[in-house]
């Protein structure tokens, strides 16, 4: 950033003292088991909730602990303690500035007791593997409590809102203040009412990153209080973020109305120190953020200025004052209290009454139980004053502008079993969730919000293969998940290759590409050549992340073609020869593309498109009048260690399209192969 740093070096103690040794305010291993299926995924039981917590953290941290420790220094602002990388010192900078530790000291005893328990219970878990591990743990972040664990949520809710990404933006001088779009998501429900067998189903498909903070775990949680979900969680979560129990489930996928202001504030020479707004000027607080990375012998120390108005958080760039109001501000730690309460609700009402709370400020969430599908455009939508553009740098000295109450829940988009039995929320706007009628109506929302109004290809997918109004059957339902093609109206089509109609090529090669190319059924399947030509061009127009991304479809397709010549030799190669799924010795071919419901995003690598992000964990939920069953899979694995049977041994049923049965019965894991424990027993299958 352009800011002023002070840079100040010291030599660092390299000794790294002891670990703490395990709790002891309640002997969680009395109570806590840990059954791992034949897939080594987590299956916790214990007596209490708290117990629970504390088996789900030692059994993540069996599988994952480097990033969940990464995740817990970075909320608390010590990255750069354990990655020496620039980004670590942004990342710490970003924590000081949206003010995690304030936060989280202002607001974790107002949270419900049980709440603060769980959360002290899970990070009693990873205390508890720490004290085992001492050669993987940095004690300089021990012990950790339960206030780091509600710290992870405030560190990254206004992340996903793309708050750095606008700070980012506001700092490089591109003022329009809007996050970038991300790879999206699938989750789509559909009533028994619809289905030929009297179930309802749910598909859960987030696109997450394969690696990192914010890649998928699976885990089922089961305790005697009657805690018991099955789902998905990231690093340093203490419970299921989707997923469903015995009585209900939910998936979430971004959406991205406008959550985030910037306001440019005015100051002036005359009142040194202060900003006006109204005809007042008033003192701006300003704070010098410590940051720490450590280098090995020595520890490089900086701090960097930041400022604080009324509006929000304040960044100095080129000599004028820039402050930030999202819609997060505040709520971070009650997230964790919505979250926890919708792990445990039972009815739609007692979930709804969670979805109430709107602590989790964003996010489309698609809802199903065995008599309702339901999709909400849940997002902490500011109230605004009208006549003014806020997707750009507002005027920071009028007080008008600074909204202070966000809309209900109850006034956001919403459908709740509409005529079609379908409700979708693929990354698309609300006024399309279903295909037919019961849709919201646009006119009833305000411009100042920011509410989507295009369609991606998966929803525009979705509509037309549920538009029919014809039963929907199990395999249906999952053909309709892996499904690859994209609608002839999408910018695949519009913005590549109908441009390309016009185009004369260079040589043999791209008239043979283009050919491919104008002749593809539009479908990026496994053994498609034009799919390779579509989605290798593509993705040079949009998810490049090696270079600039190009707006000039011809540069894009004739880079596609000299980079299948520089690495094969010719042009026809289907796609599965040109994108893999890469994991350790894994090496297999995979399809889809982006923007299919079947998501594949790749990056360039040795000439070949490796893939980092899309399809990940996928759940697919079925209420029927026997009770709850689900399927699923990860592109992966359990385990996060290379040295783990369970690190690649779901990959080559996930790049064959096959879900694997989950199993939610004690009895029934036990009946399977499977391994059993309490967390600390050594056992040399893990």
């Amino acid at each position: 950033m352009r800011s002023q740093l002070w840079v100040v070096l010291t030599v660092a103690g390299c000794q790294k003292a002891a670990p703490p040794p395990p709790p002891t305010e309640r002997n969680h291993l009395d109570h806590v088991e840990i059954i791992r299926d034949e897939w080594g995924a987590p299956h916790i039981f214990g007596d209490t909730d708290p117990d629970v917590a504390f088996g789900l953290a030692y059994a993540h941290a069996e599988d994952d602990w480097p990033t969940i420790q990464a995740v817990l220094a970075a909320s608390r602002g010590d990255l750069g303690l354990v990655l020496r990388k620039k980004t670590a010192l942004l990342n710490d900078f970003y924590a000081g500035f949206v003010q995690i530790d304030a936060e989280v000291r202002r607001d974790y005893a107002a949270l419900p007791g049980a709440t603060r328990a769980l959360l002290d219970g899970y990070a009693a878990g990873a205390n508890h593997y720490a004290a085992l591990h001492p050669d993987e743990a940095d004690p300089r972040l021990l012990p950790i409590r339960g206030e780091d664990i509600a710290a992870g949520f405030v560190h990254k809710l206004p992340l996903l809102l793309g708050l750095t990404t606008v700070m980012g933006k506001v700092n490089a001088g591109a003022l329009d203040g809007m996050p970038d779009a991300v790879p999206g998501s699938n989750a789509i429900a559909v009533h028994r009412d619809r289905s030929d067998d009297d179930t309802t189903r749910l598909l859960i498909n987030s696109h997450q990153p394969w690696e990192g903070p914010v890649a998928w775990y699976e885990a089922h949680v089961h305790s005697g209080d009657g805690w018991d979900m099955s789902g998905g969680l990231f690093p340093g979560a203490p419970f299921i973020l989707h997923g469903h129990n015995d009585d209900l489930g939910w998936a979430f996928t971004v959406n991205a109305p406008d959550l985030i202001d910037v306001y440019a504030l005015e100051t002036d020479t005359a009142h040194p120190g202060q900003y006006r707004l109204g005809d007042q000027w008033l003192d701006l607080e300003v704070e010098k953020i410590p940051l720490v990375l450590d280098l090995g012998l020595i520890n490089l120390k900086v701090s960097r200025k930041m400022y604080r108005s009324v509006h929000g958080p304040a960044l100095a760039v080129d000599g004028r004052l820039y402050a930030f109001r999202y819609a997060s501000m505040g709520q971070g730690v009650h997230a964790v209290e919505q979250w926890y309460r919708m792990n445990r609700a039972t009815t739609f009402d007692e979930w709804r009454s969670a979805m109430e709370m709107l602590a989790i400020p964003m996010f489309n969430v698609v809802y199903a139980d065995r008599d309702n599908v339901f999709y909400a455009y849940n997002a902490r939508i500011p109230v605004r004053a009208e006549g003014t553009d806020y997707t750009g740098v507002v005027p920071g000295d009028d007080p008008a502008l600074i909204w202070e109450t966000v809309l209900d829940f109850d006034q956001l988009p919403q459908v709740h079993n509409p005529p079609s039995g379908v409700v979708q929320g693929n990354n698309s706007t609300p006024f399309s969730a279903t295909p037919g009628a019961g849709n919201p109506d646009p006119a009833d929302y305000s411009p100042t919000a920011g509410v989507e109004t295009h369609e991606t290809n998966r929803a525009r997918r979705v509509l037309a293969i549920t538009g029919d109004g014809e039963p929907i059957s199990a395999a249906a339902f999952s053909t309709m998940k892996w499904d690859e093609a994209y609608a002839p109206d999408t910018v695949v089509y519009t913005d590549l290759i109908a441009p390309l109609s016009d185009y004369t090529p260079e040589d043999d090669a791209e008239r043979e590409a283009l050919a491919l190319l104008q002749a593809w059924d539009g479908v990026a399947s496994i053994d498609s050549e034009g799919a390779t030509i579509a989605i290798l061009s593509w993705r040079r127009m949009t998810d490049d992340d090696e270079e600039p991304a190009t707006n000039d479809p011809v540069t894009a397709f004739q880079e596609a073609v000299d980079l299948l010549e520089d690495t094969f030799g010719g042009v026809r190669l289907p796609l599965g020869d040109l994108q893999r799924l890469h994991r350790g010795e894994t090496d297999l071919a995979v399809g889809g593309g982006p923007d299919v419901l079947h998501a594949t995003y790749a990056r360039v690598e040795d000439g070949r498109l490796v893939g980092y992000q899309g399809d990940s964990f996928i759940m697919i939920v079925a209420f029927g009048p026997d009770g709850v069953s689900s399927e699923g899979i990860h592109q992966y694995g359990a385990s996060s260690r290379p040295s783990s049977p369970h690190y690649d041994d779901q990959a080559p049923l996930f790049v064959q399209q096959r879900l694997r049965p989950m199993r939610r019965d004690r009895d029934a894991l036990m009946a399977a192969p499977h391994t059993r424990y309490r967390p600390g027993e050594e056992l040399e299958s893990l």
